[in-house]
């Protein structure tokens, strides 16, 4: 059996919201606050573990994690920030969407329109 996506999404005139993503390279390790973390999450040929955090100076960042999956990081945690190079795999730009009750369409959460600042790199506890 084939399952069809019937969901239906909103276009936002033709923008998709990791368009205005910044990514940044670390030059060393720091420490994040949770913010939000999805764990597992499918991503090309592999998994990814995608983190919303603010910085000890105050700047929220997405963290991109493909090396450590099968964490479950809480809010409010601290965790440090390791730089990782992007993996030589494809793995596309995630995204997450909601359904959103009032237009009844699904489309991209808060953290997707609001943190531009994106990092490849490794949590750990």
């Amino acid at each position: 059996m084939i399952a069809v996506d019937t969901r239906v999404y909103r276009d936002h005139g033709g923008l998709v919201a990791y368009n205005h993503w910044e990514y940044i390279t670390l030059s060393d390790t720091f420490t994040l606050e949770i913010i939000n973390h999805s764990a597992h999450m499918p991503s090309g040929a592999g998994y990814m573990s995608i983190a919303i955090g603010k910085t000890q100076t105050g700047d929220t960042v997405r963290v991109l994690d493909c090396w450590n999956t099968n964490s479950k990081f809480k809010i409010g945690q601290i965790v440090r920030v390791v730089s990782k190079e992007k993996p030589n795999y494809n793995v596309p730009p995630p995204h997450t969407l909601v359904y959103n009750t009032i237009s009844m369409y699904y489309e991209p959460s808060y953290f997707d329109l609001n943190v531009a600042k994106t990092t490849w790199a490794m949590l750990q506890n």
